[in-house]
């Protein structure tokens, strides 16, 4: 009815809410056409604004929305200040290109955006009233997300139960005689652009401090604090502003991860369009569209990437596509591009990275699950601001120090950072004994960590064998072998090590381990668990399990289990790999995955020498 009274205008835009510059064009064309379609079925209107995800905007999106029928979007008035406007030029509408292609963009009021609705509602009046005695024919833009309107803590009371939008309306009813409400198209059609601007790319001042690596976030937020201090106009505070949305693609490898496949997926549904009926098509594109959700691809105070059921949906519709064009037309078993190896089998796909010798993911089709999908355990720049928050003080309250709720105990003493990046089949060398706890602790008295000289690799017969080299301080050099394949039959990885030390020295030894991560979603539910000698330890366990052959996890809510049958004894050293981040409710732990390590013990023979030769089948099969 809104709709029909011309009191409502719905913008488009991409259906499953994508970072627009993140997609291929086709995929751009293909998001905003299932949009027009929605609206127009449900709604018998077609959108001429679009919605900008997250603000997030690139100089080169006019002509990646050429042909979708876009006319306009909404940016933060920190696109148009980074462009060089004047804050008095920022209550217009202007016109941008690229390549010839063109659209129009109105600039979203900043201070609106932290007013509506989070202040009292003379607050707001009395900033209308400012605005319209500076430029009475100017015009205010809000634009925002939905989710503060009553999904944020607090906020469904504060708006709806406490009447803050029913004194926000009335408030404008009763001042109808100075503000005037108008839709976007309806202002572009009375005011329509009468200036060209070339935005940088950029999105809202937070986004682009939260886009920067770790110690440049944390030193942005503090010069931010410094410059609120000074007033509006100062250059230093108008053209403070830090990176943009594709730093994520760097400072998150998972990210990055879900990029890559994001493409890669894109791309084989249109390599294989002619070999697809339309309804498979359809289905395939649209669990593609599904993953390409911009929530799980970023982190800033919200939890998002750090969400491992988001990743976890991102990945089951990637697969769920994979799986349409795998069984409809086929699959190649082993693909390569530049730094990675993709290995195919009939219920497996396998990813591996050439440059760093190591399994990158494993997605197990059937359950259309990624099962090695973890995070890093690294450092964010909000820690520096709660690691001196006395321990009490965080228990379920706003901390006076530093504004950070905690929502559960002990958070803190789950901030262990990660050497490296998480992956699979990764070797480290520790002094002989190590604990599944020293591990979990990531302390590193106990690792021997040599000098790699080099990786070199070859793929033949759908086998990826890496050789390396490594120099062991008082050992001399190590010659290092890793292959990794998928078997011939069933749902199978085989990995085989091999470490020649011929320098060792009489009497040397340390321990080689071999590390899997596996991310099965829930570390405390009765449905997850470890199955060892001894019974089930659910999936936060910390431990071992000494001289023994196979270990396997069981995921009865996904319906598989995996199994590590390593054929000779070996010691299995597993822990929880938890992280610590900033959601909406507060800083909170969030199991992300398991950590299986197998453990072998490297001798020098008498007279000196040293070999290991270590082979294990990672296996993943449903539960019936």
């Amino acid at each position: 009815e809104l709709v029909s009274r011309g009191q409502v205008e719905l913008l488009g835009g991409g259906y499953y809410e994508p970072v627009v510059s993140l997609l291929p064009k086709r995929d751009v064309a293909a998001q905003f056409a299932r949009m027009k379609r929605f609206l127009s079925d449900t709604f018998g209107i077609e959108p001429e604004g679009f919605w900008c995800t997250e603000r997030v905007w690139n100089p080169s999106l006019p002509y990646f929305l050429e042909g979708t029928g876009a006319k306009y979007t909404l940016l933060d008035d920190n696109h148009f200040i980074s462009a060089g406007l004047s804050d008095e030029k920022l209550e217009q509408a202007y016109r941008t290109s690229y390549l010839g292609s063109d659209i129009s963009l109105l600039p979203i009021a900043e201070m609106m955006r932290y007013l509506i609705p989070f202040k009292l509602v003379p607050d707001i009046e009395s900033y209308f009233r400012e605005k319209a005695a500076a430029a009475p024919q100017g015009a205010l833009v809000f634009g925002d997300d939905g989710e503060k309107f009553g999904v944020w803590p607090g906020t469904a009371d504060w708006v709806w139960e406490k009447g803050w939008m029913k004194d926000f309306l009335s408030m404008l009813s009763e001042n109808a005689d100075w503000i005037k409400i108008i839709k976007p198209s309806d202002f572009l059609l009375q005011y329509p652009p009468r200036e060209t601007v070339f935005l940088p790319a950029t999105s809202y001042r937070e986004m682009t401090g939260w886009a920067l690596p770790p110690e440049s976030a944390h030193q942005f937020e503090e010069g931010w604090d410094r410059l609120k201090e000074f007033p509006q106009e100062t250059p230093e505070r108008r053209f403070y502003r830090g990176g943009h949305f594709e730093n994520y693609l760097s400072k998150y490898t998972e990210s990055a991860a879900m990029h890559r496949e994001l493409l890669y997926v894109s791309n084989l549904l249109e390599k294989n369009e002619g070999k697809l009926e339309p309804a498979v098509r359809e289905e395939a594109e649209r669990h593609l569209h599904q993953a390409q959700c911009n929530c799980a691809y970023w982190h800033g105070i919200f939890g998002g990437l750090y969400l491992n059921y988001l990743r976890n949906a991102v990945y089951r519709n990637f697969n769920a596509a994979k799986k349409f064009v795998f069984d409809h037309a086929g699959f190649d078993r082993c693909e390569s591009c530049v730094g990675y190896a993709r290995l195919t089998g009939g219920e497996l796909a396998l990813e591996v990275n050439l440059n760093e010798a190591a399994v990158e993911a494993l997605d197990f089709l059937p359950a259309a699950s990624r099962v090695t999908d973890v995070v890093t355990r690294r450092y964010e720049a909000y820690h520096a601001r709660i690691l001196d928050i006395p321990k009490e003080e965080g228990e379920g309250r706003e901390s006076i120090h530093a504004g950070w709720r905690m929502k559960e105990g002990g958070v803190l003493d789950r901030l262990d950072y990660d050497r490296q990046h998480r992956r699979s089949f990764t070797v480290d060398f520790a002094e002989p004994g190590v604990s599944a706890r020293a591990l979990c602790e990531n302390g590193a008295d106990f690792l021997i960590e040599p000098a790699l000289l080099r990786w070199t690799h070859e793929i033949s017969g759908g086998v990826v064998e890496f050789c390396g080299k490594a120099e062991f301080a008082g050992a001399g050099i190590a010659e290092i072998v890793k292959r990794i394949g998928l078997a011939a039959q069933g749902a199978k990885v085989v990995c085989e090590l091999e470490i020649a030390m011929p320098d060792a020295p009489e009497g040397f030894e340390c321990d080689a381990i071999a590390t899997w991560n596996f991310g099965l979603l829930a570390g405390d539910a009765p449905d997850r668990y470890y199955l060892l000698k001894r019974g089930r330890e659910k999936l936060l366990f910390t431990g071992e399990e000494r001289s023994a052959t196979t270990l396997a996890l069981a995921d009865e809510w996904q319906g598989f289990h995996i199994s590590i049958d390593s054929g000779e004894p070996c010691d299995f050293l597993v822990y929880p790999i938890e992280t610590v981040s900033a959601s909406e409710g507060g800083l909170e732990r969030t199991y992300q995955g398991s950590s299986v390590n197998l453990v072998r013990r490297i001798r020098a023979a008498e007279g000196g020498g040293a070999e290991l030769k270590m082979s294990f089948v990672v296996s993943v099969v449903p539960i019936i």
